[in-house]
Order: structure tokens, then C-alpha cells, then sequence
């Protein structure tokens, strides 16, 4: 029978073993290519846009690997001509880690929404989209694209109530 001693010495190699596979595994590139399903031409200012984004396994062999259940727009990062265009945080109230399992060959598709920052004059840009797994110290680029950012319009006259609607301080009946 061991002692505590001789197990706490054992206890640690192994977990040095461990932490040494963790690493190595972690560190090995995932065979994991970003695309986009489809990308609008231009981005109005201060509207949000939604973009299809598509995680492929271009190995074959499945892999997982970690995201977040409503916090995805963490995991992404943009390389862009400026810093015109950001990712929208969607409403959470409960933010969970899940695990994505692609057979060979398999996608993930889901959304993130763009949002570009008010500009002057139409400005086309030069992008590129950055996901970075969870547990994961590799992010995975998309080609870049191109897409333009257009000056925000004033709202038409259809978008505001017409001024003798119920409920508004100037109702009169």
C-alpha cells in the first residue's frame, strides 16, 4: 500500500501528463474553415445586418470544439480597413457553453449581425472574419471580402405617427 507521500508524488506526474496532452491538443490546429453563406454588397449606417456564417470541417475525421450558447459574437474578431463595422451582442439572459460536433465534411451555420458606425461619403472596405474556438488559443479566418459602408438615412415621413394618433400627449378627439 502507498503512503500519501508516494500518492501525492504519483497524483502530480499524472496530472502533469495531463495538463502536457491538453496542451499539445490544444495547440494542433482543428481542420476548421470560416465562410460566409452570403454577404450584403453594403451596409446602411447605424442599421444591423445579419451575415450567415458557415464553419466547415474540412478534415476527415469529426471534430468539436467549444462555443457559447448566445455569447458567439465574443468568439469573433474583425480585420478590417478601419474600424467602421462592429458585431452586435445579442439579448441573453442565460449564456452557456456548448459543444459543436462536425462529422467529416460536417457545417455549423449561424448568424452574427453586423452593425457599421455612421461614416461620411460611401466607404468600401476589405474584411475579414476571425472565430476563435473556446478553450482554443488558434483563431480561423475567412477570405477576406469586400463591402461597402453607406451614410445612414434620415427616417422617412412613413416612419413617424401621424400626429392625432391615440396615446400621444397631442390626441385630440
Amino acid at each position: 500500500m502507498l503512503d500519501y507521500g508516494a500518492m501525492k508524488n504519483v497524483a502530480i506526474f499524472l496530472l502533469g501528463v495531463t495538463a502536457t496532452n491538453c496542451t499539445a491538443q490544444e495547440n494542433t490546429p482543428l481542420p476548421l474553415a470560416v465562410t460566409l453563406a452570403a454577404v450584403p454588397r453594403v451596409l446602411v449606417a447605424d442599421r444591423p445586418a445579419d451575415i450567415e456564417i458557415v464553419l466547415h470541417n474540412a478534415g476527415d475525421a469529426p471534430l468539436s470544439f467549444g462555443t457559447w450558447s448566445c455569447g458567439w459574437d465574443t468568439q469573433w474578431q474583425i480585420r478590417q480597413d478601419g474600424n467602421a463595422i462592429g458585431i452586435a451582442a445579442p439579448a441573453c439572459t442565460r449564456n452557456v457553453r456548448r459543444t459543436i460536433r462536425l462529422a467529416a465534411g460536417g457545417t455549423y451555420v449561424r448568424s452574427l449581425t453586423f452593425v457599421a458606425r455612421p461614416v461620411v461619403g460611401a466607404t468600401a472596405l476589405r474584411v475579414a472574419l476571425g472565430f476563435q474556438p473556446l478553450d482554443a488559443s488558434r483563431r480561423y479566418w475567412s477570405a477576406p471580402f469586400s463591402l461597402s459602408v453607406s451614410p445612414g438615412s434620415a427616417p422617412s415621413s412613413d416612419d413617424d405617427p401621424p400626429p392625432s394618433q391615440p396615446g400621444r400627449e397631442d390626441y385630440q378627439p
